[in-house]
Protein backbone atom coordinates (compact mmCIF):
# COMPACT_ATOMS: atom_id res chain seq x y z
CA UNK A 1 0.00 0.00 0.00
CA UNK A 2 1.32 3.65 -1.03
CA UNK A 3 1.43 6.39 1.51
CA UNK A 4 -1.09 8.61 1.12
CA UNK A 5 1.08 12.00 0.59
CA UNK A 6 -2.12 14.85 0.15
CA UNK A 7 -1.33 17.56 2.44
CA UNK A 8 -3.42 18.07 5.36
CA UNK A 9 -6.09 20.68 5.09
CA UNK A 10 -4.96 22.92 8.32
CA UNK A 11 -1.21 24.20 7.72
CA UNK A 12 0.76 27.19 9.24
CA UNK A 13 0.33 28.19 12.58
CA UNK A 14 -3.40 26.50 12.75
CA UNK A 15 -2.40 23.26 14.03
CA UNK A 16 -0.73 24.18 16.84
CA UNK A 17 -2.92 26.73 17.94
CA UNK A 18 -5.74 24.66 18.03
CA UNK A 19 -3.97 22.09 20.53
CA UNK A 20 -2.84 24.85 22.67
CA UNK A 21 -6.37 25.42 23.08
CA UNK A 22 -7.40 22.18 23.44
CA UNK A 23 -4.65 22.00 26.67
CA UNK A 24 -6.43 25.25 28.07
CA UNK A 25 -10.00 24.17 27.21
CA UNK A 26 -9.24 20.66 29.40
CA UNK A 27 -7.92 23.33 32.27
CA UNK A 28 -11.23 25.40 32.02
CA UNK A 29 -9.06 28.45 31.26
CA UNK A 30 -9.37 29.29 27.49
CA UNK A 31 -7.23 32.67 26.84
CA UNK A 32 -9.07 35.28 25.03
CA UNK A 33 -5.88 36.04 22.69
CA UNK A 34 -5.11 32.39 22.07
CA UNK A 35 -9.07 31.97 21.00
CA UNK A 36 -8.88 35.30 18.62
CA UNK A 37 -5.94 34.37 16.68
CA UNK A 38 -7.53 30.71 16.23
CA UNK A 39 -10.85 32.10 14.82
CA UNK A 40 -9.27 34.66 12.85
CA UNK A 41 -6.75 32.18 10.90
CA UNK A 42 -9.33 29.48 10.66
CA UNK A 43 -11.61 31.75 9.09
CA UNK A 44 -9.26 32.77 6.88
CA UNK A 45 -8.13 29.21 5.98
CA UNK A 46 -8.54 27.72 2.45
CA UNK A 47 -12.19 26.26 1.78
CA UNK A 48 -11.68 23.70 -0.79
CA UNK A 49 -11.54 21.09 1.62
CA UNK A 50 -13.73 22.48 4.29
CA UNK A 51 -15.20 19.22 5.08
CA UNK A 52 -11.69 17.78 5.92
CA UNK A 53 -11.09 21.30 7.97
CA UNK A 54 -14.44 20.38 10.11
CA UNK A 55 -12.92 17.17 11.11
CA UNK A 56 -9.47 18.75 11.33
CA UNK A 57 -10.29 21.00 13.85
CA UNK A 58 -12.82 18.45 15.92
CA UNK A 59 -9.26 16.08 15.98
CA UNK A 60 -6.41 18.92 16.72
CA UNK A 61 -8.81 20.82 19.23
CA UNK A 62 -9.42 17.64 21.15
CA UNK A 63 -13.20 18.49 20.96
CA UNK A 64 -15.18 15.15 21.87
CA UNK A 65 -17.90 14.02 23.89
CA UNK A 66 -15.56 13.21 26.92
CA UNK A 67 -12.47 14.78 27.00
CA UNK A 68 -9.44 14.17 29.05
CA UNK A 69 -6.84 16.99 30.32
CA UNK A 70 -3.60 16.32 28.41
CA UNK A 71 -1.22 14.17 29.94
CA UNK A 72 2.49 13.25 28.60
CA UNK A 73 1.76 9.95 26.74
CA UNK A 74 4.32 7.43 28.05
CA UNK A 75 2.86 4.16 25.98
CA UNK A 76 0.43 2.04 27.72
CA UNK A 77 0.80 3.88 30.95
CA UNK A 78 -0.31 7.19 30.16
CA UNK A 79 -2.86 5.61 27.99
CA UNK A 80 -4.23 3.86 30.38
CA UNK A 81 -4.03 6.95 33.20
CA UNK A 82 -6.06 9.21 30.69
CA UNK A 83 -8.51 6.32 30.45
CA UNK A 84 -9.43 5.03 34.16
CA UNK A 85 -8.63 9.27 35.63
CA UNK A 86 -12.45 9.98 35.22
CA UNK A 87 -11.85 13.05 37.72
CA UNK A 88 -9.90 15.00 34.72
CA UNK A 89 -12.92 13.74 32.39
CA UNK A 90 -14.28 17.14 30.55
CA UNK A 91 -17.74 16.39 29.67
CA UNK A 92 -19.94 18.57 27.16
CA UNK A 93 -21.64 20.43 30.10
CA UNK A 94 -18.01 21.88 30.36
CA UNK A 95 -17.46 23.25 27.28
CA UNK A 96 -20.95 24.78 26.71
CA UNK A 97 -19.88 26.65 29.99
CA UNK A 98 -16.70 27.59 28.67
CA UNK A 99 -18.85 28.39 25.05
CA UNK A 100 -21.33 30.64 27.48
CA UNK A 101 -18.48 32.11 28.78
CA UNK A 102 -16.70 33.08 25.74
CA UNK A 103 -18.69 33.30 22.35
CA UNK A 104 -15.61 33.25 20.19
CA UNK A 105 -15.09 29.81 20.84
CA UNK A 106 -18.72 29.29 18.28
CA UNK A 107 -16.92 28.81 15.14
CA UNK A 108 -14.83 26.61 16.34
CA UNK A 109 -17.08 24.93 18.32
CA UNK A 110 -19.00 24.80 15.28
CA UNK A 111 -17.52 21.21 15.11
CA UNK A 112 -17.75 19.72 17.68
CA UNK A 113 -18.59 16.05 17.94
CA UNK A 114 -21.03 16.64 20.39
CA UNK A 115 -24.36 17.12 19.02
CA UNK A 116 -25.26 19.26 22.01
CA UNK A 117 -22.47 21.54 21.70
CA UNK A 118 -22.66 22.37 18.37
CA UNK A 119 -26.40 23.72 18.99
CA UNK A 120 -25.32 26.20 21.23
CA UNK A 121 -22.78 27.25 19.03
CA UNK A 122 -25.26 27.84 16.45
CA UNK A 123 -27.14 29.88 19.21
CA UNK A 124 -24.51 31.75 19.97
CA UNK A 125 -23.33 32.96 16.23
CA UNK A 126 -24.67 36.68 16.22
CA UNK A 127 -23.07 37.38 13.10
CA UNK A 128 -21.45 35.91 9.52
CA UNK A 129 -18.36 37.39 8.69
CA UNK A 130 -16.47 34.70 6.71
CA UNK A 131 -16.87 32.25 3.85
CA UNK A 132 -15.60 29.44 6.53
CA UNK A 133 -18.49 30.05 8.86
CA UNK A 134 -20.93 29.48 6.24
CA UNK A 135 -19.04 26.47 4.80
CA UNK A 136 -19.64 25.25 8.52
CA UNK A 137 -23.60 26.55 8.60
CA UNK A 138 -23.67 24.81 5.74
CA UNK A 139 -22.19 21.08 6.92
CA UNK A 140 -24.81 21.93 9.96
CA UNK A 141 -27.62 22.30 8.30
CA UNK A 142 -26.97 18.74 6.60
CA UNK A 143 -26.01 17.66 10.21
CA UNK A 144 -26.71 13.94 11.39
CA UNK A 145 -28.05 15.18 14.60
CA UNK A 146 -31.98 17.00 14.22
CA UNK A 147 -32.00 19.47 16.46
CA UNK A 148 -27.96 20.68 15.22
CA UNK A 149 -30.24 20.94 11.59
CA UNK A 150 -33.10 22.72 13.29
CA UNK A 151 -30.54 25.07 15.33
CA UNK A 152 -28.65 25.65 11.81
CA UNK A 153 -31.98 26.71 10.42
CA UNK A 154 -32.95 29.09 12.81
CA UNK A 155 -29.19 30.56 12.87
CA UNK A 156 -29.69 30.89 8.95
CA UNK A 157 -32.89 32.47 9.30
CA UNK A 158 -31.28 35.00 11.34
CA UNK A 159 -27.89 35.80 10.09
CA UNK A 160 -27.72 34.88 6.26
CA UNK A 161 -29.91 37.62 5.19
CA UNK A 162 -27.47 40.13 6.56
CA UNK A 163 -24.53 38.50 5.42
CA UNK A 164 -22.20 40.29 2.74
CA UNK A 165 -22.61 39.07 -0.46
CA UNK A 166 -18.88 38.79 -1.05
CA UNK A 167 -18.79 36.21 2.01
CA UNK A 168 -21.71 34.18 0.49
CA UNK A 169 -20.01 34.33 -3.11
CA UNK A 170 -16.77 33.06 -1.62
CA UNK A 171 -18.78 30.08 -0.17
CA UNK A 172 -20.98 29.32 -2.14
CA UNK A 173 -17.95 28.58 -5.11
CA UNK A 174 -17.18 25.74 -2.70
CA UNK A 175 -20.45 24.22 -1.52
CA UNK A 176 -22.21 24.55 -4.82
CA UNK A 177 -20.41 21.53 -6.59
CA UNK A 178 -21.22 19.33 -3.54
CA UNK A 179 -24.51 21.02 -2.45
CA UNK A 180 -27.01 18.46 -4.20
CA UNK A 181 -24.49 15.33 -3.12
CA UNK A 182 -25.85 15.91 0.60
CA UNK A 183 -29.24 14.44 1.15
CA UNK A 184 -29.60 14.43 4.76
CA UNK A 185 -31.19 18.07 5.15
CA UNK A 186 -32.67 18.52 2.28
CA UNK A 187 -35.19 21.05 3.52
CA UNK A 188 -32.99 22.64 6.24
CA UNK A 189 -30.81 23.69 3.07
CA UNK A 190 -33.19 25.20 1.58
CA UNK A 191 -32.70 28.10 3.39
CA UNK A 192 -28.79 27.86 1.67
CA UNK A 193 -30.44 28.07 -1.57
CA UNK A 194 -32.28 30.94 -1.03
CA UNK A 195 -29.23 32.54 0.40
CA UNK A 196 -27.01 31.92 -2.46
CA UNK A 197 -29.89 32.95 -5.11
CA UNK A 198 -29.88 36.57 -3.83
CA UNK A 199 -29.07 38.89 -7.00
CA UNK A 200 -26.51 40.55 -5.35
CA UNK A 201 -24.39 37.11 -4.45
CA UNK A 202 -25.25 35.53 -8.10
CA UNK A 203 -24.02 38.74 -9.56
CA UNK A 204 -20.82 38.45 -7.39
CA UNK A 205 -20.62 34.87 -8.81
CA UNK A 206 -20.95 36.03 -12.55
CA UNK A 207 -18.33 38.57 -11.83
CA UNK A 208 -15.91 35.56 -10.46
CA UNK A 209 -16.84 32.90 -13.57
CA UNK A 210 -15.99 36.35 -15.66
CA UNK A 211 -12.59 37.25 -14.19
CA UNK A 212 -11.30 33.60 -13.00
CA UNK A 213 -8.80 32.23 -15.26
CA UNK A 214 -9.23 28.34 -13.78
CA UNK A 215 -11.19 26.78 -11.47
CA UNK A 216 -14.39 24.86 -11.62
CA UNK A 217 -15.97 27.41 -13.39
CA UNK A 218 -18.69 25.34 -15.79
CA UNK A 219 -19.67 23.03 -12.62
CA UNK A 220 -20.62 26.11 -10.70
CA UNK A 221 -22.02 28.26 -13.65
CA UNK A 222 -24.44 24.70 -13.99
CA UNK A 223 -25.14 24.67 -10.51
CA UNK A 224 -26.56 28.98 -10.38
CA UNK A 225 -28.18 28.08 -13.26
CA UNK A 226 -30.92 26.44 -11.27
CA UNK A 227 -32.68 29.21 -10.80
CA UNK A 228 -33.55 32.34 -12.88
CA UNK A 229 -31.59 34.47 -11.24
CA UNK A 230 -28.65 33.84 -13.27
CA UNK A 231 -30.50 34.31 -16.46
CA UNK A 232 -29.96 38.31 -17.07
CA UNK A 233 -26.25 37.59 -17.09
CA UNK A 234 -25.91 34.70 -19.54
CA UNK A 235 -25.32 36.94 -22.58
CA UNK A 236 -22.37 38.67 -20.24
CA UNK A 237 -20.97 35.51 -19.61
CA UNK A 238 -21.11 33.91 -23.32
CA UNK A 239 -19.19 36.99 -24.44
CA UNK A 240 -17.01 37.32 -21.32
CA UNK A 241 -15.84 34.81 -19.57
CA UNK A 242 -12.53 34.18 -19.09
CA UNK A 243 -12.89 29.72 -19.18
CA UNK A 244 -13.68 28.93 -22.72
CA UNK A 245 -15.91 25.94 -21.17
CA UNK A 246 -17.99 28.57 -19.36
CA UNK A 247 -18.46 30.53 -22.11
CA UNK A 248 -19.19 27.47 -24.24
CA UNK A 249 -22.26 26.54 -21.77
CA UNK A 250 -23.24 30.12 -21.63
CA UNK A 251 -23.98 30.15 -25.36
CA UNK A 252 -25.52 26.34 -25.00
CA UNK A 253 -28.46 27.94 -22.68
CA UNK A 254 -28.75 30.89 -24.95
CA UNK A 255 -29.21 28.79 -28.07
CA UNK A 256 -31.19 25.95 -26.10
CA UNK A 257 -33.39 28.57 -24.71
CA UNK A 258 -33.18 26.46 -21.66
CA UNK A 259 -30.49 25.96 -18.56
CA UNK A 260 -29.55 22.05 -17.43
CA UNK A 261 -27.68 20.66 -14.64
CA UNK A 262 -26.24 17.62 -13.58
CA UNK A 263 -28.70 15.76 -10.61
CA UNK A 264 -26.29 12.81 -10.45
CA UNK A 265 -26.77 9.32 -12.22
CA UNK A 266 -29.65 6.31 -13.20
CA UNK A 267 -29.10 3.17 -14.74
CA UNK A 268 -29.90 1.95 -17.76
CA UNK A 269 -30.53 -1.61 -18.45
CA UNK A 270 -28.93 -3.09 -21.33
CA UNK A 271 -29.58 -7.06 -20.56
CA UNK A 272 -32.06 -7.55 -17.45
CA UNK A 273 -31.58 -11.11 -18.21
CA UNK A 274 -28.23 -10.98 -17.01
CA UNK A 275 -28.34 -8.19 -14.62
CA UNK A 276 -26.39 -5.77 -16.92
CA UNK A 277 -26.98 -2.66 -16.93
CA UNK A 278 -24.73 0.65 -17.17
CA UNK A 279 -24.58 3.74 -15.13
CA UNK A 280 -25.33 7.30 -16.92
CA UNK A 281 -25.70 10.65 -15.92
CA UNK A 282 -29.49 12.05 -15.09
CA UNK A 283 -30.26 15.66 -15.86
CA UNK A 284 -32.54 18.59 -14.82
CA UNK A 285 -33.58 21.46 -16.84
CA UNK A 286 -35.52 24.59 -16.89
CA UNK A 287 -36.93 27.26 -20.07
CA UNK A 288 -34.65 30.29 -19.66
CA UNK A 289 -37.05 32.84 -18.40
CA UNK A 290 -35.44 35.57 -21.17
CA UNK A 291 -35.87 35.67 -24.87
CA UNK A 292 -33.73 34.17 -26.93
CA UNK A 293 -32.47 34.59 -30.27
CA UNK A 294 -31.09 31.13 -31.84
CA UNK A 295 -29.02 32.51 -35.02
CA UNK A 296 -27.57 35.44 -33.54
CA UNK A 297 -26.49 33.74 -30.52
CA UNK A 298 -25.02 30.89 -32.92
CA UNK A 299 -23.82 33.88 -35.47
CA UNK A 300 -22.03 35.03 -32.32
CA UNK A 301 -20.27 31.55 -31.09
CA UNK A 302 -18.63 31.17 -34.83
CA UNK A 303 -16.60 34.55 -33.74
CA UNK A 304 -15.39 33.17 -30.87
CA UNK A 305 -11.81 32.51 -30.15
CA UNK A 306 -11.58 29.59 -28.39
CA UNK A 307 -12.10 26.04 -30.76
CA UNK A 308 -14.11 24.67 -27.81
CA UNK A 309 -16.65 27.55 -27.91
CA UNK A 310 -16.91 27.31 -31.69
CA UNK A 311 -17.41 23.12 -31.51
CA UNK A 312 -20.11 23.89 -28.90
CA UNK A 313 -21.64 26.24 -31.74
CA UNK A 314 -21.09 24.21 -34.65
CA UNK A 315 -22.94 21.07 -32.96
CA UNK A 316 -26.05 23.60 -31.73
CA UNK A 317 -25.86 24.48 -35.71
CA UNK A 318 -26.50 20.84 -36.57
CA UNK A 319 -29.06 20.08 -34.52
CA UNK A 320 -31.20 23.24 -35.69
CA UNK A 321 -30.29 23.14 -39.37
CA UNK A 322 -34.08 22.51 -40.28
CA UNK A 323 -35.59 25.43 -38.64
CA UNK A 324 -32.73 28.20 -39.10
CA UNK A 325 -33.07 30.66 -41.75
CA UNK A 326 -30.23 29.44 -44.29
CA UNK A 327 -28.17 27.22 -41.91
CA UNK A 328 -25.65 27.53 -45.18
CA UNK A 329 -24.70 30.93 -44.90
CA UNK A 330 -23.06 30.05 -41.35
CA UNK A 331 -21.90 26.85 -41.87
CA UNK A 332 -19.49 28.60 -44.67
CA UNK A 333 -18.47 30.76 -42.00
CA UNK A 334 -16.92 27.94 -40.25
CA UNK A 335 -15.85 25.75 -43.89
CA UNK A 336 -12.43 27.91 -43.42
CA UNK A 337 -12.09 27.33 -39.45
CA UNK A 338 -8.53 26.06 -37.88
CA UNK A 339 -9.77 23.51 -36.12
CA UNK A 340 -10.42 20.43 -38.24
CA UNK A 341 -13.85 19.39 -35.88
CA UNK A 342 -15.46 22.47 -36.65
CA UNK A 343 -14.79 22.51 -40.77
CA UNK A 344 -15.58 18.86 -40.93
CA UNK A 345 -18.77 19.78 -38.73
CA UNK A 346 -19.58 23.16 -41.02
CA UNK A 347 -19.07 20.41 -44.16
CA UNK A 348 -21.92 18.11 -42.96
CA UNK A 349 -24.52 20.79 -42.79
CA UNK A 350 -23.03 22.17 -46.25
CA UNK A 351 -23.70 19.46 -47.81
CA UNK A 352 -26.58 18.63 -46.39
CA UNK A 353 -28.32 21.68 -47.62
Amino acid sequence: MGENRQKPALTGDLPALLEALADQLDQRRPSADLVDRAVSLLENSHLGRFVEIDRQVRDLGRLYRHRYRYLPDDRVGGWLRRLVGSDRKVGPGDDMAQLKAQPALAPIFLSHADGRVREAALDQLTEIRSAYVVCALALRLNDWAGPVRYAAIECADRLLGATPPDVLAQAAMEILPRRHAWSRGDKALLRLDVALARPDVVQALVDHLATAPTGPGLRLLAEISRTEVVDPWLEHLAVNAAQPNVRALAYRFLIEGEAVWPEGFTHVWIDKTYGVKRRVRRYGRRPLGIPTDRRRWIAAGIRDRAASVRLEVADALIRHRRDLPAPAELASLLSDDRHPGVRLRARFVLDDN
